[in-house]
């Protein structure tokens, strides 16, 4: 008897029997417009993912207020968020007013790609961290309005994805990378302040939003920012493994399950990851966009995780239709045996509007993928 999206889904990461492989295009699920273009150019991609794939749709619970991204309640005059056009884009700017002064983050949105650019970051340097630290911190219950929304529209269709981060992520949001790795190098004891820092924020919202109901899945990001050549796996395991595994437990200890999201080269850290029990890993890169082949990770830790992966988007721009249908055969002839393996891309187009090319082969995966 074929499955539901959500049965599929659900016995995949539980590692029970199944129907079939489970298909998804990561952000385009056809059910909301989070991370994919509301764009008519995509409107035929995002009916075929919602009426034929197993969808796992992006939402999250995040804290109201303007300090919201800052993970506190508090004062609203703190904040202040002006938006102007720049030729065809809009700019942001939003200041933050602390104890120790003023910080300021500059975005901008273009017409072009679905995503939003930050040309200036929240934090320059060590002092503005120290500001950043200086802030009051006001827990909040998490609004869960969303999540809600879509655990009632998705119904047996899929299955609703909280998006959280963690704490090396929230840093990497926060500064430009090379600001990150010099706190690594030279600071290591205010890296860790704002890690605590994020990590009290994260445990609060997550165990918020575990308590109104969220879930069945989580997705934290970050841990990329750690992976070889930028760090090594020493740093992996004090800036990953010590700041996830409590996110992790709580989110077990209610009975939800988390999909962990790292790019990049996974071979020197795959087992720290094992060791977080996550229940997913995403995306499983390959060479040369990682450094381990599926088969690989599926022989070392793929009966104890779900493995979601690994086509690259850079084949929906420029492979043809062939070689992306032999792409996803052979993907599926190294994930499937023995279950636990969910076939999703790395990533989705944002491309404003969708190119003829990249919209045929999208439909060439669901098609192989489906097969």
């Amino acid at each position: 008897m074929a499955m539901t999206p959500r049965q599929r889904l659900l016995a995949t990461l539980r590692g029970e029997p199944t129907d079939r492989v489970p298909v998804s295009l990561y952000e385009i699920d056809g059910f909301t417009s989070v991370a994919c273009p509301d764009h008519p150019s995509y409107g035929p991609i995002r009916r075929a993912a919602r009426e034929r794939l197993d969808n796992m749709v992006f939402c999250g619970g995040g804290v109201p207020g303007r300090l919201g991204f800052l993970m506190t309640a508090g004062d609203d005059d703190l904040v202040s968020r002006e938006s102007y056009p720049e030729g065809a884009s809009t700019v942001t700017v939003t200041r933050v007013r602390t104890p120790r002064g003023t910080l300021q983050t500059t975005t901008r949105r273009d017409p072009a790609t679905y995503t939003t650019w930050t040309t200036e970051y929240l934090l320059k340097g060590p002092e503005d961290v120290d500001r950043l630290l200086s802030l009051p911190y006001r827990p909040a219950t998490a609004d869960i309005r969303r999540v809600r929304e879509i655990q009632a529209l998705v119904g047996e269709e899929g299955i609703p994805l909280v998006d959280i981060g963690d704490p090396i992520g929230a840093a990497g949001a926060f500064m430009e990378f090379q600001a990150l790795l010099e706190l690594v190098a030279f600071d290591r004891v205010r890296l860790r302040a704002l890690l605590d820092w994020a990590l009290e924020r994260m445990l609060d919202v997550t165990a918020s939003l575990l308590e109104q109901g969220a879930g069945p899945l989580f997705r934290m990001c970050g841990a990329e920012f750690a992976t070889p050549p930028y760090m090594r796996p020493d740093d992996f395991a004090e800036f990953v493994v010590a700041y996830d595994r409590p996110i992790i437990e709580l989110i077990h200890r209610h009975g939800q399950m988390l999909r962990l999201h790292c790019h990049g080269r996974l071979s020197q850290v795959l087992d720290m990851i094992a060791e977080l029990e996550p229940d997913a890993l995403d995306p499983v890169e390959a060479p040369p966009g990682g450094d381990i082949e599926l088969a690989e990770v599926k022989r070392r830790i793929g009966d104890r995780i779900c493995l979601m992966g690994n086509i690259q988007e850079s084949m929906f721009e420029l492979a043809t239709e062939q070689e992306l249908r032999d792409e996803v055969r052979r993907t599926l002839d190294v994930g499937a045996p023995g279950g636990r393996f969910v076939l999703l891309p790395t990533a989705t187009p944002i491309t404003v509007p969708l190119p003829a090319q990249v919209e045929r082969n999208l439909f060439a995966y669901i098609d192989e993928g489906l097969r």
